[in-house]
């Protein structure tokens, strides 16, 4: 990270540390995390848990908490908390016309009289300074040591002004000098803050009805918390302008674009140099959207100065700044639309099409003849249904949900693929053109947002119980019997689980499993122990000796004689089968008679017994020689 001021270079900063270096701002003993519920945030759940919340989002069931580390898993096995993730920090990613205006043919906007008015733009930084170019119409903070959102680190100040700085005959003139420009400090003094925090800006945003957020930072690390909110601010129909990251190399070879540019829902922003080739810190992958100035790029900062600097940073507010112009030209156009917009007037750079290092292109302005006659925006739909209210799955299974938009004049239409598909709980379900991909158990929902209307589809991967065909599985060595086991979903329907099943012998020496083939190994008793879907049943293994019959009660005869002894077990499910060889046997009086491989032999006159023994169980013998 470098950062200086005046004619200093400032790198945008985007990398984050979220491994066992990550510093958190709470003692060692407790621990700060971010709680995912699934209907509704539970006070009560967070209290039970020695909890304190910092803050409950308005926009999604998700709240700030601070509690004991011991306390984590005893709140991640509450039925009502979908999930519970450590609250990473997250750091940011870095009257004079900057190249970058006319790199992107910005004036012949201006010439059209566009500046941005109207069009309201939050900045999720580190806030914004007093400055004589900036005006800054309100905002807030959610870093714990201030209420006030002023800057104290630069760089949201710098971002802020590429977007807008005021065209006031001194200084820097911004992309949309008109634009209403909202600090939201999410990030510290020293260019950092939780993910919360971060999470907290943009549902700060939803709330307060935004057109853009700009989000000049970001992380390696995937949150399904973050996307959940990003995905949130999309479908309320808000463009999210996010930086693609400073963890490129010389040959842009690698996926490396940061989140929440990585997602779907956000506008990923490379940067370009003034050669219009991509500098090596600008991150690279199929991700990438669109490319905007990003290197060498003078901007207001802190102390009523100014600052150059470089990094993916400063190239998404120069995105975002074009949005506002063209939503100030089209503003009963959507979010979609503006953004095929951004991509169809691009200039492209690099590979033919889209690529990984410039996306679409370098973003261009849109000439005022174009921007007067742009293609009319969707009717806005009166109602958006489904074709299914729920969806039962298990993971793995894919399902497919088709979307309706019923308009004023009476007409529908399949808006399947035009939808905006989001889900609440990425880690269990995910979306693409209203294909739902299950990934694990639990629960999710899935929205569809299209021509100002909502649908909503929920996803139950749960499992109510699991039922093996037979409770009881009894035989002998050698023998294979199969168990099926069911899975009762959420719906009540059953499917045939036996190959998903996790399979657990608990005494592998009388018995093994495979898929549900349980063989059996040795006499005995044992279990097999089958888990799915957090449900548990058991199924006995009885393959155990009831009584041993000898094939002759008595052995008699002058000494010499021998006689061979079949022994014969009854087994649990009345099955008989020759032990012979596996008895143990002992003489009573071995002066008598001697036994070898079955075969009782009498030595001298005189009686005595042989007992015969096997798995608990045992039978006597007579033995009797008279002169």
């Amino acid at each position: 990270m470098k950062k200086a001021v005046a004619s200093l270079l400032i790198t945008g900063l985007v990398i984050a540390s979220f491994g066992p270096n990550a510093v958190l701002a709470v003692p060692e003993e407790e621990q700060k995390v971010i709680v995912v519920f699934d209907e509704k945030v539970d006070k009560k759940v967070i209290a039970q848990a020695e909890g304190e919340i910092h803050q409950v989002f308005k926009q999604l069931p998700i709240a700030s908490v601070t509690l004991p580390a011991d306390e984590v898993q005893q709140l991640k096995r509450d039925e009502d908390v979908v999930r519970v993730e450590k609250d990473i920090v997250v750091h940011t990613s870095a009257q004079r016309l900057d190249w970058g205006i006319q790199a992107t043919n910005v004036p012949i906007s201006w010439n059209a009289g566009l500046t941005g008015k109207g069009v309201k733009i939050a900045v999720v930084d580190t806030g914004i300074a007093a400055h004589s170019d900036l005006a800054v119409a309100g905002g807030t903070s959610f870093v714990p040591y201030t209420t006030s959102y002023e800057d104290d680190d630069g760089h949201g100040t710098h971002v802020a002004g590429i977007i807008g700085a005021e065209d006031n005959g001194f200084g820097t003139k911004g992309v949309a000098p008109d634009a209403d420009l909202y600090a939201v400090k999410s990030l510290n003094k020293d260019g950092s803050g939780n993910l919360s925090s971060i999470i907290a800006g943009i549902d700060w945003a939803i709330t307060n009805k935004m057109n853009i957020i700009n989000l000049s930072l970001g992380t390696q690390t995937h949150s399904a918390a973050f996307q959940s909110m990003v995905d949130k601010a999309y479908a309320n129909g808000i463009l999210v302008v996010a930086a693609a990251g400073n963890d490129g190399s010389v040959s842009g070879i690698d996926d490396t674009v940061d989140y929440p540019a990585r997602y779907n829902s956000a506008i990923a922003v490379g940067a370009v140099d003034a050669s219009l080739n991509r500098p090596s810190f600008s991150s690279t992958g199929s991700a990438v959207e669109i490319a905007a100035p990003g290197q060498s790029i003078v901007a207001p900062y802190l102390n009523n100065g100014y600052a150059r600097m470089s990094g993916t940073s400063m190239a998404a507010p120069y995105v975002s700044g074009i949005l506002a112009l063209m939503k100030q030209a089209n503003p009963a156009a959507g979010h979609i639309r503006l953004r095929a917009m951004l991509a169809e007037a691009s200039k492209d750079l690099g590979p033919t099409g889209r690529d990984s290092s410039f996306g679409y292109g370098l973003m261009q302005a849109y000439p005022a003849q174009a921007v007067q006659s742009a293609p009319a925006v969707s009717p806005v739909a009166t109602k958006l249904n489904a074709n299914v209210s729920s969806v039962y799955a298990l993971p793995g299974e894919t399902k497919a949900v088709s979307i309706t938009a019923s308009y004023a004049n009476g007409q529908k239409a399949d808006r399947t693929k035009e939808a905006v598909w989001t889900s609440s709980n990425p880690d269990v379900a995910t979306v693409e053109g209203g294909i739902i991909t299950v990934h694990q158990f639990g629960r999710a929902v899935i929205r569809a947002a299209e021509g100002g209307k909502t649908v909503k589809v929920a996803v139950d991967s749960t499992v109510r119980a699991i039922t093996a065909s037979t409770t009881r599985v009894m035989g002998k060595p050698q023998e294979t019997k199969s168990v099926q086991l069911t899975a009762m979903l959420a719906n009540r329907s059953k499917v045939d689980v036996t190959e998903a099943v996790q399979w657990k012998t608990e005494n592998d020496k009388v018995a093994t499993v495979n898929k549900g083939a349980v063989t059996i190994q040795n006499y005995g008793k044992t279990s097999i122990v089958a888990s799915f879907g957090g449900k548990t049943t058991k199924i006995a293994v009885d393959a155990s000796v009831k009584s041993l019959t000898a094939g002759t009660k008595k052995v008699a005869g002058k000494p010499g004689t021998s006689q061979k002894t079949v022994v014969t077990a009854l087994l649990s499910n009345g099955q008989k089968t020759d032990v012979s060889h596996l008895v143990t046997w002992k003489v009573l009086n071995p002066n008598v008679a001697a036994v070898k491989d079955g075969v009782i032999t009498i030595k001298q006159y005189g009686k005595t017994y042989a007992t015969l023994s096997f798995m608990g169980k045992s039978v006597n013998i007579l033995i009797e020689s008279k002169k």
